[in-house]
């Protein structure tokens, strides 16, 4: 677990995402399905991603997660069918970086809401985690995930 969390002021960014709901424990499913659709529409209409896959949790009900799956895009694109055109929006964050499997990750989510509190700082937002690391290249112990919290003064 790694607990060095941080303000960080973000700009609007374009995105291209994919929202469904699941269970927890076909989470993954949905996201190799929801990539894959992504990568693909990114290569037919000619968009480039800027950054790593992301996700951002709406809802946190382990038997229906509502998720946005998606890429942040160089330069705004529509979108179509299911696939949605949007922008991360700008302003201020928490964000700390976890190093472990996926499974580890509750820990640091509790440094970070631990952190915001403690420094005078509500959420203002969904919390969104930013994959940093291949998890089909890189060991479980390896991976990285950026989180991220919306915040305002409390």
């Amino acid at each position: 677990m790694q607990s060095d969390c941080k303000l960080e002021h973000q700009t609007a960014q374009p995105t291209l995402s994919l929202r469904f709901q699941a269970p927890l424990a076909g989470l993954a499913s949905e996201f190799r399905r929801a990539y894959a659709a992504l990568g693909a529409y990114l290569e037919e209409v000619g968009a480039h991603r800027s950054g790593p896959a992301f996700a951002i949790y709406h809802g946190r009900d382990s038997s229906a997660l509502d998720v946005e799956a998606g890429f942040v895009i160089a330069r705004p694109a529509q979108g179509r069918g299911e696939i949605r055109a949007g922008a991360l929006a700008e302003g201020e964050l928490v964000t700390t970086i976890h190093t472990g499997p996926y499974e580890t990750i509750g820990a640091t989510y509790s440094a970070l809401m631990d952190w915001t509190h403690g420094n005078g700082l509500t959420g203002a937002g969904p919390c969104a985690e930013f994959y940093l690391d291949d998890p089909v290249t890189t060991p479980p112990a390896q991976l990285r995930t950026k989180l991220v919290l919306p915040v305002e003064a409390a």
